[in-house]
Protein backbone atom coordinates (compact mmCIF):
# COMPACT_ATOMS: atom_id res chain seq x y z
CA UNK A 1 0.00 0.00 0.00
CA UNK A 2 0.95 3.40 -1.00
CA UNK A 3 0.68 7.00 1.06
CA UNK A 4 -1.47 8.74 -0.92
CA UNK A 5 -2.98 11.84 1.55
CA UNK A 6 -2.40 12.87 5.12
CA UNK A 7 -5.34 14.51 6.87
CA UNK A 8 -4.91 16.38 10.90
CA UNK A 9 -8.36 14.84 11.22
CA UNK A 10 -10.27 11.63 10.48
CA UNK A 11 -13.16 13.68 8.84
CA UNK A 12 -12.07 14.29 5.94
CA UNK A 13 -10.04 11.36 5.00
CA UNK A 14 -13.53 9.72 5.24
CA UNK A 15 -14.39 11.84 2.98
CA UNK A 16 -11.47 11.18 0.48
CA UNK A 17 -12.06 7.58 1.13
CA UNK A 18 -15.55 7.38 0.27
CA UNK A 19 -14.99 9.41 -2.59
CA UNK A 20 -12.34 6.93 -3.88
CA UNK A 21 -14.87 4.33 -3.27
CA UNK A 22 -17.03 5.72 -5.62
CA UNK A 23 -14.76 5.55 -8.22
CA UNK A 24 -13.76 1.85 -7.43
CA UNK A 25 -10.38 2.29 -5.83
CA UNK A 26 -9.61 0.22 -2.36
CA UNK A 27 -8.08 2.50 0.61
CA UNK A 28 -7.32 1.98 4.00
CA UNK A 29 -6.91 4.21 6.71
CA UNK A 30 -4.20 4.41 9.89
CA UNK A 31 -4.20 6.45 12.24
CA UNK A 32 -7.42 7.52 12.88
CA UNK A 33 -7.74 5.74 15.83
CA UNK A 34 -4.60 7.79 17.21
CA UNK A 35 -6.27 11.18 16.10
CA UNK A 36 -9.71 10.60 17.99
CA UNK A 37 -8.30 9.44 21.10
CA UNK A 38 -5.19 11.41 21.81
CA UNK A 39 -5.25 14.38 18.86
CA UNK A 40 -1.65 15.51 20.39
CA UNK A 41 -0.05 12.37 19.26
CA UNK A 42 -1.29 12.44 15.97
CA UNK A 43 0.65 14.93 14.55
CA UNK A 44 3.65 13.36 16.05
CA UNK A 45 2.59 10.46 14.33
CA UNK A 46 2.23 12.30 11.33
CA UNK A 47 -1.56 12.03 11.13
CA UNK A 48 -4.14 10.09 9.68
CA UNK A 49 -2.79 8.68 6.54
CA UNK A 50 -5.33 7.19 3.61
CA UNK A 51 -3.30 4.01 1.75
CA UNK A 52 -4.19 2.63 -1.47
CA UNK A 53 -3.01 0.00 -4.27
CA UNK A 54 0.09 0.88 -6.18
CA UNK A 55 -2.16 -0.23 -9.45
CA UNK A 56 -4.65 2.21 -8.19
CA UNK A 57 -2.40 5.02 -7.52
CA UNK A 58 -2.76 6.74 -10.59
CA UNK A 59 -6.52 6.83 -10.71
CA UNK A 60 -6.24 7.90 -7.22
CA UNK A 61 -3.78 10.77 -7.52
CA UNK A 62 -5.64 11.71 -10.68
CA UNK A 63 -9.01 12.13 -8.45
CA UNK A 64 -6.62 14.10 -5.37
CA UNK A 65 -6.10 16.01 -8.43
CA UNK A 66 -9.60 17.03 -9.55
CA UNK A 67 -10.72 17.57 -5.54
CA UNK A 68 -7.86 20.10 -5.26
CA UNK A 69 -6.22 18.04 -2.26
CA UNK A 70 -2.85 17.78 -3.68
CA UNK A 71 -1.76 20.06 -0.81
CA UNK A 72 -2.20 16.76 1.86
CA UNK A 73 -0.37 14.76 -0.46
CA UNK A 74 2.94 13.68 0.36
CA UNK A 75 3.57 13.58 -3.48
CA UNK A 76 3.90 16.81 -5.50
CA UNK A 77 1.99 16.05 -7.83
CA UNK A 78 4.25 16.89 -10.98
CA UNK A 79 4.35 13.93 -13.63
CA UNK A 80 7.91 12.05 -14.32
CA UNK A 81 9.34 12.99 -17.62
CA UNK A 82 11.59 9.50 -18.02
CA UNK A 83 8.39 7.23 -17.01
CA UNK A 84 5.85 9.13 -16.32
CA UNK A 85 4.69 7.89 -12.55
CA UNK A 86 3.34 10.55 -10.19
CA UNK A 87 4.97 9.35 -7.62
CA UNK A 88 7.38 12.30 -7.53
CA UNK A 89 8.54 14.19 -4.36
CA UNK A 90 10.54 17.06 -3.93
CA UNK A 91 14.11 16.80 -2.73
CA UNK A 92 17.54 19.11 -2.39
CA UNK A 93 19.74 18.64 -4.31
CA UNK A 94 23.43 19.40 -2.47
CA UNK A 95 27.04 20.26 -4.20
CA UNK A 96 26.67 17.67 -7.13
CA UNK A 97 24.88 20.88 -8.67
CA UNK A 98 26.39 23.78 -7.05
CA UNK A 99 29.25 25.21 -9.28
CA UNK A 100 32.43 24.67 -8.72
CA UNK A 101 33.27 28.31 -8.91
CA UNK A 102 31.25 29.36 -5.55
CA UNK A 103 32.18 26.27 -3.52
CA UNK A 104 36.26 27.08 -3.88
CA UNK A 105 35.10 31.03 -3.87
CA UNK A 106 33.11 30.62 -0.23
CA UNK A 107 35.79 28.46 0.66
CA UNK A 108 38.45 31.39 0.55
CA UNK A 109 36.43 33.69 1.35
CA UNK A 110 34.26 32.52 4.47
CA UNK A 111 36.69 29.78 5.02
CA UNK A 112 33.97 27.21 4.97
CA UNK A 113 32.21 25.65 1.58
CA UNK A 114 28.53 26.73 0.74
CA UNK A 115 26.84 24.07 0.56
CA UNK A 116 23.75 25.87 -1.42
CA UNK A 117 20.88 23.22 -1.58
CA UNK A 118 18.97 23.42 -4.90
CA UNK A 119 14.93 22.05 -4.55
CA UNK A 120 14.18 19.32 -7.31
CA UNK A 121 11.71 17.21 -8.13
CA UNK A 122 12.97 13.09 -7.43
CA UNK A 123 10.94 10.19 -9.04
CA UNK A 124 10.41 7.22 -6.31
CA UNK A 125 9.30 4.65 -9.21
CA UNK A 126 12.72 4.95 -11.61
CA UNK A 127 15.12 7.49 -9.59
CA UNK A 128 15.18 10.56 -12.53
CA UNK A 129 16.02 13.38 -11.03
CA UNK A 130 15.68 17.37 -12.82
CA UNK A 131 14.53 20.36 -11.54
CA UNK A 132 11.16 22.07 -11.83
Amino acid sequence: MVVLAIFPNPDQAHLLRSHLGELGIRTEITGEYTAQNAPYLSVLGGGVCILVDPADFQAAMEALRSDELLGYSPWSGAECPACGSLKVEWTRTYWKEVPWALFIGSLFLFGIPLLLRRKALHCVDCGALWRA
